[in-house]
């Protein structure tokens, strides 16, 4: 909430108006109206510093406006000093003293991370850039001494990176990550020298800091020690996209090298994303081969000769869930025919090439999305439903869908007796009209995803007499897991 927006209706009375309005109130109703003022501010506070997050940011687009951004720095630096709230979320921007005069960076630092804010803090986000390098010892210090931080984020802001958005890596020699509740850990633009967590669960890093062959070089250098990096209790890891969609490097590493002797070591994996450039077979085989506890892959590139790779690597997982693969190159279609995974009920496909009719073996899926970006409208047939009649649940991304007859695609719906839950994204209604949706009385749920003109949708609900509502908010599932790591929204986004 903005403060400028924030009034209060006594500050423009006089004082002498607010006295005489005190003596017509006796002492008990006085004392009364006091402490429920104070109770009232003590709920609120409680209850906005546990819900919200407190934004620490400049505005330092350029040398052009260091003097705004110093005063608007100067402001918050005194704002913080006479608080008595204690935020269990914050975002700070890290900088060296040098940037500001009069100590006003050292103040804000020493508030948030040197006194008893430090103590109750259960989110931080970190803005690191390269005046942050001199800021690591300090960090390590405050981050150790945090006794609730659960989650901690070294972020790169957009804003504050002179190379528009760029992803860069930072060098920080005595950053030190040492804390022993910290359970999510983030690394946008920096790597620790050391990491040492004990409850450290969930770790995610971008992929332009080459992080798996670091952690590799370790395994491979001192076997089953770790006296950098403690990650063999990960159970979530995640390789972040951080270049544009468009400038992904296209290539493969047949040899995984250090990345393998890393996953080899992380036994305990139950979710593990993938969204770098150029997944082998071999690769993939490493990776299944050492976490069998895997419920939750997802792979951004793989490149495979053996359309049957599937079937020799997923069989291991046996706890499989959900399964994701945003494109893959091979000779042939890909087969599932020989998958043995048991438990896969969420399976989402992108450019990929499959011989649908080997779905039919796999009936655990329950969830099915596609999403056929560029050219990838060819692979995907129109009878594919006759295959999948188990699932419940059905995520079209229409986007590239337009060389299809929309009559065909809905007349597809009706060979899935099962289905209770449809999302559409990206319809647009100038090309398909939901007037022409077949009779889908099993059908409980529709979902329209960024699909326009919303206002002149023309919907005959008595072709689905259970769907109580349409919504427009994509659900939080699988296919919205990924996409937002690939940052597919922005791309959309900028192409419409």
């Amino acid at each position: 909430m903005n403060a400028s927006e924030c009034t209060n209706p006594f500050e423009e009375l006089p004082p002498e108006i607010l006295y005489l309005i005190f003596d017509f109130l006796d002492l008990n109703t006085l004392k009364s109206v006091s402490l429920t003022c104070h109770h009232l501010n003590h709920i609120f506070s409680s209850y906005s510093c546990g819900r919200h997050m407190l934004v620490i940011n400049e505005v330092f687009d350029s040398f052009d406006n260091v003097y705004d951004s110093r005063v608007a720095i100067k402001s918050k630096a005194k704002l913080l000093q006479h608080s008595t709230r204690s935020y269990h979320k914050v975002y700070l921007p890290v900088h060296d003293p040098w940037l500001y005069p009069e100590h006003i960076m050292n103040s804000i630092l020493y508030r948030v991370l040197q006194t008893d804010w430090s103590k109750q803090l259960v989110v931080l986000v970190l803005a690191i850039r390269n005046t942050s390098k001199r800021c690591g010892a300090m960090l390590t210090t405050a981050i150790t001494g945090m006794d609730n931080l659960h989650e901690l984020q070294f972020f790169q802001d957009v804003s504050l990176n002179p190379c528009n958005g760029w992803p860069q890596r930072l060098v920080l020699n005595d950053l030190k990550v040492e804390n022993n509740t910290l359970q999510r850990l983030v690394l946008q633009n920096v790597i620790p020298v050391v990491i040492n967590c004990p409850k450290l669960h969930k770790l995610n890093v971008a992929s332009h800091l080459y992080a798996e062959l670091m952690f590799g070089k370790q395994y491979a250098q001192y076997g089953d020690q770790e006296p950098y990096w403690k990650l063999k209790q990960l159970q979530e890891f995640t390789v972040m996209q951080q270049f544009t969609f468009w400038h992904r490097p296209d290539r493969t590493e047949h040899r995984p090298g250090y990345k393998g002797w890393l996953y080899q070591h992380l036994t305990k994996l139950k979710k593990l994303h993938l969204n770098t450039s150029g997944i082998s077979e071999n690769f993939l085989q490493i990776i299944c081969k050492s976490c069998v506890l895997l419920e939750d892959l997802f792979i951004c590139s793989l490149q495979a000769v053996d359309p049957n790779v599937l079937s020799r690597c997923l069989s291991n997982l046996a706890h499989l869930r959900r399964l994701g693969i945003w494109r893959m190159t091979t000779p042939q279609p890909v087969s599932f025919a020989s998958v043995k995974t048991p438990q896969l009920e969420q399976l989402t496909l992108g450019m990929v090439d499959v011989a649908w009719e080997s779905l039919e073996q796999v009936q655990s899926i329950k969830s099915l999305s596609l999403m056929p970006y560029f050219d990838n409208e060819r692979l995907i047939p129109m009878s594919f439903a006759v295959h999948v009649k188990q699932i419940e649940c059905l995520w079209l991304d229409l986007v590239r869908l337009r060389t299809h007859d929309p009559t065909d695609i809905f007349l597809l719906l009706r060979d899935l007796p099962q289905l209770s839950t449809l999302i559409l994204e990206d319809m647009d209604d100038t090309w398909i009209n939901l007037a022409k949706l077949p009779p889908l009385p099993q059908l409980k749920r529709l979902v329209l995803y960024r699909c326009r003109p919303i206002p002149d949708l023309k919907v005959d609900f008595l072709r689905f007499p259970n769907v109580e509502r349409i919504e427009l908010e994509a659900p939080a599932r699988f296919a919205n897991d990924f996409r937002q790591n690939l940052k597919l929204d922005d791309i959309m986004q900028r192409r419409k």
